[in-house]
């Protein structure tokens, strides 16, 4: 994300199982999109990966390249498990054309309880007003998922944790290498002793509860084309804050951290619906930028590369520049 966001290169590979797309493009100024579960093909060597929660994707400067990336590499591929329904024309097709009048809902605080902050919430107010100006109808929601924030956290670590335990005792025996704390970071250990614990009677558990999100997140969609939240509830994260004491953290324990930070993108990652994060703001007491997160229905990419590039037009970004700029060397 550092890379593309200073212009190093335009595009760059990213994969999302929890916001790893959105969540950089935020915190960097970039518009990341996060495909529906299927559209880009995860294959050969896995079907899925974390429970099909993580998905490929690209992070870029500007709508016109994450669009013309999708054309490129979107599936099906021989021996995908299962198949999204193609677009019916290139995403790049799409991009002059208005996507019209759109029922979005907007969301400005997460449902774990935290409460956006001031200057985030003032830039969701003024991407509202703008959507508005559009010819759009916005509504203020709370997105009911059909779980408690507890349940929800305790799904997601259940998939991160026992894939995360299969792949390193998969690394363990080809590489000969132990298994403790002179190998593996410490949320790492954490996350591979609690998937060790997990029963499958616990895994098939969150695969229920995948379902009711999954189901819950439908009906939303049926009801409203778009659902729009901040991106991050809270100003840039540090440099260390996610890593800040985590040896005193267990599996559970580092999950609760890490969706307390980005509490708004999980939800699409779980349901399979796509996503995307949009620099359309920028804190104005450190310039840094703030991102605007847009997530759809199932399988409608298309309908959100029109409305970025609407909105690419309405509140340009691509001027700004971060003080270290690829073109100043």
């Amino acid at each position: 994300a550092a890379a593309v966001a200073a212009g190093v290169v335009p595009v760059a590979h990213a994969t999302d199982g929890g916001g790893s797309i959105r969540v950089p493009a935020a915190s960097c100024g970039l518009f990341g999109l996060k495909p529906s579960r299927g559209r880009l093909p995860m294959g050969p060597d896995v079907d899925e990966v974390w429970a099909g929660l993580a998905v490929h994707g690209v992070l870029s400067r500007s709508v016109r390249d994450t669009a013309s990336l999708l054309d490129a590499v979107h599936g099906p591929a021989v021996g995908d498990p299962f198949h999204i329904a193609p677009p019916n024309q290139a995403y790049m097709s799409l991009l002059n054309r208005e996507p019209g009048s759109l029922r979005i809902a907007v969301q400005e605080h997460a449902l774990n309880g935290l409460l956006t902050s001031p200057e985030v919430s003032a830039s969701l107010k003024m991407v509202c007003e703008t959507l508005e100006n559009l010819g759009h109808h916005v509504t203020p929601v709370i997105a009911d998922i059909g779980l408690s924030w507890e349940a929800f956290v305790e799904l997601n670590a259940r998939f991160w944790s026992s894939n995360t335990a299969a792949w390193v005792d998969a690394i363990a025996a080809v590489t000969g290498r132990g298994i403790d704390e002179s190998t593996l970071e410490p949320a790492t250990l954490a996350l591979y002793r609690l998937g060790q614990e997990l029963s499958a009677t616990e895994l098939l558990g969150a695969m229920y509860q995948r379902n009711i999100v999954t189901r819950n997140m439908g009906q939303l969609f049926s009801n409203y084309d778009v659902l729009l939240t901040p991106t991050l509830p809270n100003a840039q994260p540090v440099i260390g804050q996610y890593n800040a004491g985590q040896e005193t953290l267990d599996g559970r324990g580092w999950m609760a951290r890490v969706f307390d930070h980005s509490p708004f993108t999980a939800v699409f990652n779980v349901s399979g619906c796509p996503a995307m994060s949009m620099p359309l703001a920028h804190d104005s007491t450190n310039g840094l930028p703030i991102g605007m997160q847009f997530g759809a229905g199932y399988g409608r990419e298309d309908l959100l590369l029109q409305l970025a590039a609407q909105l690419e037009r309405a509140l340009p970004w691509n001027a700004r520049r971060p003080g270290i700029w690829a073109g100043n060397y």
